[in-house]
């Protein structure tokens, strides 16, 4: 499975998703940023670590899970509850990513970070997830490339 595969089962899973408007991926969330995003919104961000073996890509991933407030001035019970809110949205993308039989998480699976984010480019809130995925290594296989 390739980083190409891999953000299209993210998209694919984000598109079905009831709460999640628009998906987005590149290599920073705030690059992508330019105030006509529709929210929720899930943002996948390129691995930033990628380990291989002759038999597997181990990828450590970032998604970000944001929306934004209904009004600019918030509460801090508000801002927790959007915040609690794209939790569970990562936590639902994340699940369902796992039914994929092509992808396999790191055993036990958890979020091996889950920060607070504030976009002050557009007043959003949600969360960060880092997690990692195990892929089979099909570059690996020499039968592909190589001629007899």
């Amino acid at each position: 499975m390739s980083i190409s595969e891999i953000v299209q089962a993210f998209e694919q899973i984000a598109d079905r998703h009831k709460h999640i408007n628009s998906f987005s991926f590149g290599e920073s969330e705030d690059e992508t940023i330019y105030g006509n995003d529709v929210y929720p919104r899930c943002f996948l961000e390129l691995p930033f670590n990628v380990e291989t073996n002759e038999k597997f890509k181990r990828y450590r991933i970032g998604m970000v899970i944001s929306q934004l407030p209904e009004s600019s001035s918030i509460t801090d019970q508000q801002r927790i509850d959007i915040i609690s809110e794209c939790e569970d949205w990562a936590s639902q993308i994340i699940f369902e990513l796992k039914k994929n039989k092509a992808i396999q998480f790191s055993n036990p699976f958890s979020f091996s970070s889950l920060i607070l984010i504030n976009h002050t480019t557009d007043s959003s809130y949600g969360v960060r997830a880092e997690f990692e995925i195990t892929v089979l290594n099909k570059s690996c296989d020499s039968t592909i490339f190589l001629s007899e």
